[in-house]
Parts: C-alpha cells; sequence; structure tokens
C-alpha cells in the first residue's frame, strides 16, 4: 500500500481531492482523471484506488464542503435573504470551487455533488427564490444570480469587497 505524505498537514484523502480540483480548474473537467490526479500528487494510480475507488467518489470528496453546506442551506427553514447570504459566504469560503463554475462544469458538479435528480434542483429554486415567484422565473432568477454570484467571488479578492456587492447580488433575486 502506497503511502500519500503531503506537506501541508493534509491527509491523503484531502490530497488527492485538492489535486482534483487543480486538475479540473487548469485542464476542465474532461480532464480529470485517476491517473492525472496520481501524477500531480506524485504517487501510482494504484495509491489513488487505495482511497477512491472512482473518479465520481473523488470528485465527491473534493465538493463536499461545497455540497454539505449547500443542502444546510436548503434544508434549514429560514427566510430568503438569510439563505442568499449563507450562500454567498459559502461562495466565498469555498472559492477554489467557485472558480470552476463554467455553465458545462458547473451542470457536471451539481450532478457530482447533489446527485442527478431534478429534485435537488427544484429545493434549490425554492429555497432561493422569494415566494410566490413562478416556476420559469425563479429559474432564470437562481440561475442569474449563482453566475453572477461565481463571477463577483472569482473577482473580490478580500471579503470586504463582498460586502459591496453584496446588495447588489441581492437585487438580481429579490424583487
Amino acid at each position: 500500500m502506497a503511502q500519500i505524505r503531503t506537506r501541508t498537514g493534509l491527509d491523503a484523502r484531502d490530497a488527492l481531492a485538492r489535486a482534483a480540483l487543480e486538475v479540473i480548474r487548469e485542464e476542465g473537467f474532461g480532464a480529470l482523471s485517476l491517473l492525472r490526479v496520481a501524477q500531480r500528487v506524485g504517487v501510482s494510480k494504484s495509491a489513488v484506488y487505495h482511497h477512491f475507488r472512482t473518479k465520481d467518489e473523488l470528485v465527491q470528496r473534493a465538493l463536499a464542503p461545497v455540497a454539505d453546506g449547500l443542502r444546510d442551506i436548503i434544508g434549514t427553514p429560514a427566510p430568503v435573504e438569510e439563505r442568499i447570504d449563507r450562500l454567498i459566504d459559502l461562495a466565498l469560503a469555498h472559492k477554489e470551487v467557485i472558480a470552476l463554475c463554467s455553465p458545462a462544469t458547473a451542470a457536471r458538479i451539481g450532478e457530482q455533488t447533489l446527485g442527478d435528480n431534478n429534485a435537488h434542483g427544484v429545493e434549490i429554486m425554492q429555497a432561493l427564490a422569494p415566494p410566490g415567484t413562478g416556476a420559469v422565473q425563479a429559474r432564470i432568477r437562481v440561475e442569474v444570480f449563482l453566475a453572477a454570484l461565481a463571477a463577483a467571488v472569482n473577482a473580490c479578492e478580500h471579503s470586504s469587497d463582498i460586502d459591496e456587492l453584496r446588495p447588489a447580488l441581492r437585487s438580481l433575486i429579490l424583487p
């Protein structure tokens, strides 16, 4: 069994997950493979297989903090404004994942994170759209908000920058 040693103190699974995010960011989701991750970390492919059986399992580990945060936002009853602020905070806390959010990558990540189940998309719409918003209008508002959120988080170097943008981001989804 190959030991994966990290200089940063990350455990092996976290080091491999971070390497997977780096491959996705630099080369795109299509380039991600267990072999590419192994090469990035400097171990054999079998060492990666020791920790993850599949690429999907590796991606799930890499996205787990964002997925857990999103599930928490969806699952916790709160006013829409509070949920939006929590989503902004989640995005800031995980900028390295948000940086990956081109439309195609975000769709693939969404499948990996929440499952290929349309019910999760409906939950997200219901959690973020103001009450009484029609389905089509809610979807458009949420899509525009999420795209703007990704762009804002990627552009902001300091959390104070996002605080200035928070009202503008909120206005994209709230009436």
